[in-house]
């Protein structure tokens, strides 16, 4: 966890949850959303919560693939099991807070897709973005393709957004490997000297200070 992040402790409440029917499932996000006091949450009392953020929230939960949800006007933070890993150090801290908390150091990056699916209500789609994110306690090379989409309340106004992503960081950085080797090659074939032609290909690739 990263010296300037909050506590991730978690306000709790009793282990007989009543909202097991709504916190679907045996994962470690359901029984964390369970076992949350909601009341000291932006979202309140489940009971008090529309019919189409608790569909959304049964959705996420039974889900393999990998979410988070905003809801609200600050778009209160909630993902399943799959997404888990991509926060890194701030699972499980990242729960119920503002979206714009969560992923602070790329939401220059990713504020303005929010907001023009929250503002006109369609769906974006991004493929291979780089993030860095920090998930880690540092900066760290990450791509992912992904959707926003909008969530509307019971009323058919837009109160939130979903995602749905693909972590493709390990498919681009082989991708790359893979390009730099055959580029190597390449430069070996057409010299003369194996140990001439790579010094060439590595001095236009890393060229000095």
């Amino acid at each position: 966890m990263p010296a300037d992040l909050p506590s991730a402790d978690l306000p709790s409440a009793d282990r007989t949850s009543p909202h097991s029917d709504l916190f679907l499932g045996k994962g470690e996000m359901a029984d964390h959303m369970r076992n949350l006091d909601w009341r000291a949450t932006p979202l309140g009392d489940p009971e008090t919560w529309p019919l189409s953020l608790k569909s959304t929230v049964r959705m996420l939960l039974t889900s393999r693939y990998a979410m988070w949800m905003g809801w609200g006007r600050d778009l209160c933070f909630l993902y399943n099991d799959a997404y888990s890993p991509t926060l890194g150090v701030k699972h499980p801290w990242a729960i119920a807070r503002p979206a714009h908390d969560v992923w602070r150091e790329i939401w220059s990056d990713i504020g303005p897709l929010v907001d023009q699916v929250m503002s006109t209500g369609e769906a974006i789609f991004s493929n291979g973005l780089l993030l860095f994110l920090e998930r880690s306690g540092f900066p760290e090379e990450t791509y992912h393709t992904f959707s926003y989409s909008p969530l509307f309340d019971d009323a058919g106004v837009v109160a939130g957004l979903l995602c749905v992503v693909v972590e493709e960081t390990e498919r681009v950085l082989n991708e790359r490997r893979l390009d730099t080797l055959r580029e190597f090659a390449t430069a070996a074939a057409g010299s003369s000297s194996l140990s001439s032609g790579l010094w060439a290909r590595t001095s236009r690739t890393c060229p000095s200070p």
